[in-house]
């Protein structure tokens, strides 16, 4: 069914938050919608004779239609501005206007067909954007740029690579939790049917490289990029492997030649990178990341910015529960759909992600929302259910304020609801941001700093 849609803007103003905080979600109800989620600091983006502590809701764009859409980013420039990409059948690429406190409209970055979906949006020091994205009808990486008054287009070089990646061997192991098969997410089952859903993972068959991309840009405007290949394969494991990209500004980002992180058996799905600065010229990047072949989360990091990666695996679920392995697939604890990564100013990852339980021939329970950090030590903290009730941790999304505080929007599927769960020291505290219609697909998170 064609649904009209509208991109709006939904903001909180307080005088007592330090930050600004910004979400950007979609909903479903009669028509498609857009929003954008805010939690205003003092003096900025305030909404006329909103009272501290309310939700507002503003317009951003209302495109007629709006087919295949995915994945979107929001990002804040330097100054405050917050900015935003999305696309699907197209590219588009807009900001927030704090002269006339309304949405720009909207531009088209890429009219290409079927492109624009895990669009990715960083910023570099010179507030000049940067987006990655999927190209659904050729099968490849994109990511556009403008640093000359004008959007410059790159397609990203595929992989020719066959050797395996470098690896440390030592492998490090974190508590009990698992991701979802590909083969069961490919099925239309019961619970989609339920939800009235497709399958997360709608759009892989086109195959190619670039799906589930990921950008970031670190203090010396040199770019990091994770993708998912869906069609790379060594001939001894099955087809998928985690990509990266660094690109330190020098020659043509088209022209270098992708990093082969991990492929031991069909990897690299809902990736989420992070950078690091670690000090004395040294960027450190993160990924989170699924292994759909063993079910799991996984996180690969390098720990000076160089050499070989460490990828830390959990299958702990295989070891200790061989009886809920079904030739290999379908265990029945899953978790890591949708994961985002954060670091914080200690360099320690933190990763939100969803969690489930599916019995064999039964329709998903026990719907969470979980989080799980680092250590100071290096070693890792059990997994946290941040939240329980219904359906949650759908598209979560993941941000760190400068006091290490933790935000995490999502969506509660079985409410329809966009939700935030934030953390400070030790405790969580959980908040509906929006409950009108059908909204919350597609979050993404960000901090005015």
């Amino acid at each position: 069914m064609k649904t009209n849609e509208s991109i709006n803007m939904l903001k909180k103003t307080s005088n007592k938050k330090k930050y600004l905080l910004l979400i950007a979600a979609i909903a479903l109800a009669f028509a498609l919608l857009t929003t954008t989620v805010s939690l205003a600091s003092q003096g900025k983006l305030e909404t006329p004779n909103a009272p501290a502590g309310v939700w507002t809701i503003e317009s951003v764009d209302t495109p007629p239609l709006l087919l295949n859409n995915s994945d979107h980013s929001l990002r804040y420039k330097s100054d405050g501005t917050p900015c935003t990409t999305f696309g699907g059948d197209a590219l588009y690429y807009t900001c927030f206007n704090t002269t006339t406190q309304t949405w720009s409209s909207p531009e088209v970055v890429d009219s290409s067909s079927q492109v624009g979906k895990w669009a990715s949006l960083a910023f570099n020091n010179s507030d000049q954007p940067f987006i990655s994205y999927y190209d659904a009808n050729n099968g490849v990486l994109k990511v556009a740029y403008d640093i000359s008054g004008s959007w410059t287009i790159k397609i990203i070089h595929p992989l020719v690579t066959t050797s395996q990646p470098q690896v440390d061997n030592t492998t490090e192991r974190i508590n009990a939790f698992s991701l979802l098969d590909v083969d069961y997410v490919y099925t239309q089952q019961p619970w989609m049917e339920k939800f009235n859903i497709s399958s997360p993972l709608a759009g892989l068959d086109n195959g190619g490289y670039g799906q589930f991309s990921s950008i970031a840009i670190d203090g010396n405007n040199e770019v990091y990029l994770s993708y998912y290949d869906s069609e790379y394969t060594d001939g001894a494991n099955e087809p998928g492997a985690l990509l990266y990209l660094h690109w330190n500004g020098l020659g043509d980002l088209g022209d270098v030649e992708p990093e082969l992180v991990d492929a031991q058996n069909s990897v690299g799905q809902w990736t989420s990178i992070a950078v690091y600065d670690k000090g004395g010229g040294i960027h450190v990047p993160h990924i989170a990341y699924m292994s759909e072949k063993y079910d799991e989360l996984r996180y690969a990091y390098k720990k000076d910015g160089a050499g070989s990666w460490k990828v830390v695996v959990n299958d702990r679920e295989r070891q200790d529960h061989p009886e809920r392995v079904l030739d290999g697939y379908g265990r029945d604890y899953h978790a890591g759909f949708f994961g985002s990564i954060a670091v914080d100013t200690n360099g320690r990852p933190h990763i939100s992600y969803l969690y489930y339980k599916q019995l064999p021939g039964e329709d998903p329970k026990n719907f969470q929302l979980r989080y799980i950090t680092q250590k100071s030590d290096g070693s890792w903290e059990n997994p946290t259910k941040v939240d329980s009730d219904g359906s949650p941790g759908w598209y979560t999304s993941i941000a760190i304020d400068p006091d290490n505080k933790i935000y995490i929007s999502y969506y509660d599927k079985e409410a329809g609801n966009l939700k935030l769960a934030k953390k400070s020291g030790s405790s969580w505290s959980k908040s509906t941001i929006s409950s009108e219609g059908n909204v919350g697909l597609y979050t993404s998170i960000d901090i005015d700093k």
